[in-house]
């Protein structure tokens, strides 16, 4: 059922209702709705070692109090924190989370991160060598990267959640020499090119100021990769433009190492070479101190980032407060082209001006929610944490002079659809000419026997009919009832090898919701049409007559085949009812298909609510001889599909707030199958536009959710989904590794009409995605078996 709503009086009958007749199971950890990142350069660095430890010895530094209190009042999830002086064994984190984050600051809630990675910075690190060619060796010039002692301007890194530490990759020690390409600084007083460095300080030259690091993070049952750094400023140096250079390319690490095929060369500390692996999630973060349009940097440094079709720059975080102090402190400012909102660093009005500096960027498959720059406006009562700059303050302000930059990210793994069917309004008056008119709900795939690439999908359109598509979303043929509307295809699946009229057949089958019957195709394998081979004559399915009911439409809804030891079923339930129904399908001799009634099952009621207790989504393991189906306001059953539940019947998840992995409605139910009664079973949840996948075997543990967005040009994210149908089987090249079919409940372009005062969007279609996105989505990636199961045997 689309677009609906479950009632708070209802959300709280389910969290006190009880069924004697059911055995229930607790739910597996849901995916957290939204994960905030966030980065800080928050100049918590001293002038000499151990300063830091003994500033955060006690809750009394200024500074650290108005730095806890920035994180106390964006509470991120996640927070990267820049300019922190590198203390081994996490001393000084501790310490700092100990004494400033877990007290509150001026009425701000206490925030606790159980989780922190801290490594050495080449910060300080004496080379040996003269890198800034003044004639002396030593200073902090001289170091790997600049500081006048090891781990000063280090990094920090607070996390709520797991992180897998045994999975951590640090890039400290990586030569810049050994990057493709690299933009080597030259001498301008020598006619070599790139001569700046010897061979025998670009020997041992490291390419990271500080470092690079590929911290995974566990948040529910998504792995997302924080990759930390800190570049060089482009700025303290000469015509050579050696701290230019420089932080181009460490910039251009992350870009080479998120990129497919480009990070090849990358090694790590323990000597392991190659970039991020392809699909996998990430969030690049730190003060990377390069703005798109202003400042100093060299050749566009930034834009490897902001421009890499791999990341996700479609919220850019912004502030009011940029706004104000850019207008304000004037200078550098009024000439720069770049929009002040987005600028996170406070810096000398002369030059360069303030800049956005700072970033976090996700992955593209994870999805930006919101993001934001804590710089509020000087009316603002918070403005005391960030302030201007005032000479007497150490560092000139009360906390730093860049900003604290967040981003809210879905951690949902997201997929993108490959193709899609044309689209169908349900609107009869105001559908443009061309358009098919109906509501696309239900998928079904039918396999070629001989020439997989040529299977079709049938997708009903309720008053509208069905159409038959090709797997490139093409239509095939239409089946339109005369007139629309006389006839109600609400669901529909297929089944293989019905006898019929002496031959082995496939047949369609689809619920006729205006009639209460059942309608049955025979599948052409020559012209991959559909002929219709219902028999005439038969007694409605539920309503036997009574016609009150057929108005109302209570009648045939969702439906799922079964065939054992030569003998077709089919489940359907009532809509608007509790109720499922088992019933038996035959050739009735003259070539056409009957059926007829074998029992019927209540189920109990939600919250005393029909529509709520009705079923729709539903599908049986033709291998284990169970059925599963979903009543919409509640969860989902597994029954025995011999007895339609009467033996067994088991609730395996609830919607929320019951259960934490399905939210309202429960809709299309499929099964993924693998090898030795492996597999998945594959939940829409509509009421937030995603899908749950459990295991097949056993009791169906939780694996996650993913949804599944748009696939570039005019695809856009399924949203709103009621059947779904997926394929492990080989379908050609496009669809090798299996097919994963759903229905848009909310398709682009929007067609909206008034609906009991609401707009609603009656735009439909299908979506095809590739299995093979979905499986490796997930950690570990689900299982690719395309030639475990075949429906004919």
């Amino acid at each position: 059922m689309q677009r609906r709503l479950l009632s708070l009086l209802a959300l709280f009958a389910l969290l006190a209702s009880s069924l004697s007749t059911t055995q229930a199971r607790p739910a597996a950890t849901a995916q957290p709705a939204a994960v905030r990142f966030a980065t800080f350069n928050a100049s918590l660095n001293r002038s000499t070692a151990g300063q830091l430890l003994n500033d955060l010895s006690n809750g009394a530094d200024q500074q650290a109090r108005n730095v806890a209190e920035i994180i106390q009042r964006v509470n991120p999830d996640v927070v990267l924190i820049n300019e922190f002086d590198y203390e081994p064994d996490q001393l000084a984190a501790q310490l700092f989370q100990q004494n400033y984050l877990s007290i509150g600051q001026n009425g701000a809630a206490p925030i606790e991160y159980p989780y922190v990675y801290v490594a050495p910075s080449n910060t300080g690190i004496p080379s040996g060598l003269d890198l800034d060619n003044n004639g002396s060796v030593g200073g902090p010039n001289d170091a790997f990267g600049f500081g006048f002692f090891p781990g000063q301007f280090g990094m920090a890194l607070f996390s709520k959640y797991p992180i897998v530490t045994p999975k951590v990759r640090t890039f400290q020690t990586f030569l810049w020499k050994d990057m493709p390409a690299a933009l080597l600084p030259d001498n301008p007083n020598t006619p070599e090119p790139a001569d700046w460095y010897s061979e025998e300080e670009l020997a041992v030259f490291r390419l990271s100021s500080k470092s690079h690091w590929d911290v995974p993070i566990r948040v529910g049952t998504t792995t997302i990769h924080v990759l930390a750094s800190h570049p060089t400023p482009p700025v303290f140096d000469g015509p050579e433009d050696r701290n230019g250079t420089r932080n181009h390319d460490e910039i251009r690490f992350f870009a080479d190492y998120v990129t497919p095929g480009a990070g090849s060369y990358i090694y790590d500390d323990n000597g392991r070479f190659g970039g991020l692996q392809r699909n996998a999630r990430f969030v690049i973060m730190g003060d990377q101190n390069a703005d798109p349009a202003d400042g100093d940097s060299t050749a566009d440094a930034i834009l490897q980032l902001t421009q890499n079709i791999y990341i996700n720059t479609s919220v850019t975080p912004d502030s009011e407060g940029g706004v104000e102090q850019a207008a304000l402190q004037g200078g550098a400012n009024a000439a720069h082209t770049g929009d002040p909102a987005f600028d996170t660093a406070d810096f000398a009005d002369n030059t360069p001006g303030n800049l956005r500096a700072d970033y976090v960027l996700p992955s593209r498959a994870l999805r930006i929610v919101d993001a934001g720059v804590f710089w509020p406006l000087s009316s603002d009562p918070l403005f005391r944490l960030v302030g201007t700059f005032t000479p007497g303050l150490p560092g000139g302000f009360p906390s730093s002079d860049h900003r604290l930059v967040w981003a809210d990210v879905d951690a949902l793994p997201l997929v993108p659809a490959r193709r899609e069917t044309q689209n169908v309004l349900d609107e009869f008056e105001i559908a443009p000419n061309g358009e098919r008119l109906g509501d696309a709900d239900d998928p079904a795939v039918w396999i070629h026997p001989t020439t997989p690439s040529q299977s079709i999908i049938v997708g009903v359109l309720k008053d509208g009919g069905l159409d038959v598509y090709d797997l490139r979303g093409r239509v095939l043929q239409s089946i339109v009832p005369n007139p629309i509307g006389s006839e109600r295809y609400n669901n529909v699946d297929i089944v293989y090898n019905f006898p019929l009229g002496g031959k082995k057949v496939d047949l369609v089958v689809a619920t006729d919701r205006a009639n209460d019957l059942l309608r049955f195709w025979v599948v052409d394998p020559q012209t991959r049409t559909l002929g219709d081979v219902t028999a005439p004559g038969k007694p409605r399915v539920f309503t036997a007559g009574d016609d009150a009911a057929l108005d109302e439409q209570t009648t045939a809804y969702g439906i799922a085949l079964y065939r054992t030891q030569g003998t077709f079923y089919a489940f359907v339930s009532r809509r608007s009812t509790n109720v499922l129904g088992q019933f038996r399908f035959f050739d009735n001799g003259s070539g056409q298909v009957a059926w007829e009634q074998l029992r019927l099952a209540e189920f109990p009621l939600v919250d005393d609510d029909l529509e709520e207790s009705q079923f729709e989504g539903m599908v049986v393991d033709q291998q284990q001889g169970l059925l599963y189906a979903g009543q919409e306001g509640r969860g989902i059953w597994k029954l025995d599909a011999a007895t339609l539940g009467s033996s067994m019947r088991i609730l395996i998840d609830e919607v929320a707030p019951a259960g934490t992995n399905l939210k309202a409605d429960v809709e299309g139910l499929t099964i993924y199958y693998g090898s030795g009664g492996r597999g998945y079973l594959i939940a829409s949840s509509q009421g937030d536009n995603t899908f749950a996948v459990y295991t097949r075997e056993g009791e169906n543990r939780y694996l996650g959710s993913f949804g599944v967005t748009g696939g570039g040009g005019t695809i856009d994210s399924v949203e709103e989904s009621d059947g779904a149908e997926v394929i492990a089987a080989s379908l050609g090249a496009e669809y090798r590794f299996g097919i994963f079919i759903t229905q848009d409940g909310a398709n682009d372009p929007a067609v909206l009409v008034d609906d009991d005062g609401e707009l609603e969007n009656v735009n439909t279609n299908f979506k095809l995605v590739n299995w093979l996105f979905i499986a490796r989505s997930f950690e570990p990636p689900l299982r690719i078996e395309p030639n475990a199961y075949d429906p004919r045997r």
